[in-house]
């Protein structure tokens, strides 16, 4: 297994970042330690350790039963420009946080508009009030509080936390405070953003929506990069931090390692590597093959266990079965089982919304040895084409925050769940690999759209034939995780 960066370190840069790009003020409260437990799946003990850290770095003030205080402040009136080179330190770090909101938060939020009525959000009436006001120091995020509304009411549990990993990551309230140059136009007090964004989520058709959407972001971004430049051209010597990487982990706080051995050996049930009515290996093998303790191996296997993929006999090992209509009744039965079988539902439906961009992004930059390197390996008999042709994405794909986010979806996806409904069958039969294979095709032939679109059609196939199963079989929560429409360049 592969080592992952730890809990306190997610915490510690995603509340520092916080921090120190303005996103928590100087004298704001930082929510409770039981409320950031809450909102980043994370123990007391880490907590108490991240915020130990955050005080001796000097940025919080931390009082027995109180929330802890922000005591870091950029020095003068507003943004100054001491706080600059911390920004050009990030530059490149930020300019493809920019490129990547601006490719995903238009599909996000005409997906999430298609789905929800704007109209009836908790800050709409604010943010309409805000675009007949002039100057408000809180238009943005006045606006930024109704987005979040609209990803949350898409149903999807991962939109939110992906918006605001970007939006930190991008030091958002860092460039909506700053006080541009002349011939930049200022962000803060552009009214007129605010009243085309409220524009794009009263749009009746989601395509509409989303042309609203690309130009918001599109001038948002090329602004950003302008005022980058013009940052560098005022401190030629500030050196970028090659650290400086975007970080999400879609499993946060669900990342144990006997869950991840869990999840592979489950995809090697459902893709027929262990066929039903055989024995998985023994635990002390187990053991040695992933690199932990037979204490971790059995956890994994007490999940197997509890989702219904396995037996575990005394003095005989687990068994492999299949797991049926009454083993899912019972898992759903179970509130855990619920929300990590949601989570999964949320990054198929993620994952059918950004492969096409992806895919177009990249399609020119698949070569003949690739095409060939794909032939080839489709032909083994445990291959997944679909998941051959993720990688060779993710292989070519140059926005980091982009490609962190699909490798991190793909981890929540579990290919033998889905191939398990087919007793393992994963041929050319199947109608996935058919789907996949069609996807294929049409990259040799180079036709770029449909081999976008394609890619996206099987993420929906996927999610439509699971969430329909689980509908009927005990989680009618997942109803709301709709199937969205195949990518259309």
């Amino acid at each position: 297994m592969n080592n992952k960066r730890t809990l306190f370190d997610y915490l510690y840069q995603n509340l520092r970042k916080q921090i120190i790009s303005g996103q928590f003020d100087y004298g704001s409260s930082l929510p409770s330690m039981s409320q950031i437990c809450e909102i980043y799946h994370v123990g007391i003990r880490t907590v108490k350790d991240v915020l130990r850290a955050l005080k001796e770095e000097g940025l919080i003030r931390t009082q027995e039963r109180k929330p802890a205080v922000v005591i870091y402040r950029w020095p003068g009136n507003g943004t100054a420009p001491s706080s600059v080179p911390y920004i050009l330190k990030c530059r490149s770090a930020i300019a493809d946080a920019y490129r990547t909101l601006e490719i995903i938060m238009p599909i996000l939020l005409s997906f999430s508009v298609s789905v929800c009525d704007v109209r009836s959000m908790e800050h709409y009436a604010n943010a309409l009030a805000y675009t007949q006001k002039i100057n408000s120091k809180n238009n943005w995020r006045t606006i930024n509080f109704l987005l979040h509304d609209v990803l949350q009411a898409s149903g999807n549990s991962l939109f939110n936390e992906l918006y605001s990993s970007l939006q930190v990551h991008a030091h958002a309230p860092f460039f909506v405070e700053y006080s541009s140059p002349a011939g930049l136009s200022n962000l803060q007090n552009v009214r007129r953003y605010i009243a085309i964004i409220i524009q794009a989520l009263e749009k009746n058709t989601p395509q509409d929506a989303k042309r609203c959407f690309q130009d918001i972001y599109h001038d948002i971004t090329v602004y950003i990069l302008c005022l980058l430049d013009a940052f560098a051209l005022s401190y030629p010597n500030v050196k970028e931090d090659p650290n400086a990487s975007y970080v999400w982990h879609a499993e946060r706080g669900r990342d144990h390692y006997y869950t991840q051995i869990a999840r592979d050996l489950i995809n090697k049930i459902g893709t027929g590597l262990y066929p039903s009515g055989s024995y998985l290996p023994p635990e002390a093998k187990l053991a040695g093959q992933y690199g932990v303790s037979v204490s971790t191996i059995r956890k994994a296997l007490s999940l197997i266990n509890q989702l219904g993929f396995g037996q575990t006999l005394n003095a005989k090992g687990t068994l492999v079965i299949m797991q049926d209509d009454q083993a899912t009744f019972h898992c759903m039965k179970d509130k855990t089982f619920q929300h990590d079988t949601l989570l999964y539902l949320s990054g198929l439906q993620l994952m059918a919304l950004l492969i096409g961009p992806a895919a177009l992004r990249v399609f020119d930059r698949i070569t003949p040895e690739d095409l060939n390197a794909l032939q080839s390996h489709f032909e083994k008999p445990a291959a997944i084409p679909l998941n051959d042709l993720l990688f060779c994405i993710l292989n070519y794909l140059d926005l980091q925050p982009y490609r962190i986010i699909l490798e991190e979806v793909s981890k929540l996806l579990l290919w033998g769940y889905y191939f398990s409904f087919y007793s393992g069958e994963i041929n050319s039969k199947n109608q996935l690999s058919l789907l996949s294979l069609k996807a294929f095709h049409c990259l040799q032939a180079g036709d770029a759209g449909s081999f976008a679109s394609g890619l996206s059609a099987c993420y929906c196939h996927i999610l439509t034939v699971v969430r329909n199963f689980l509908i009927k079989y005990g989680l009618p929560e997942a109803v709301s995780i709709r199937t969205p429409p195949v990518f259309t360049p």
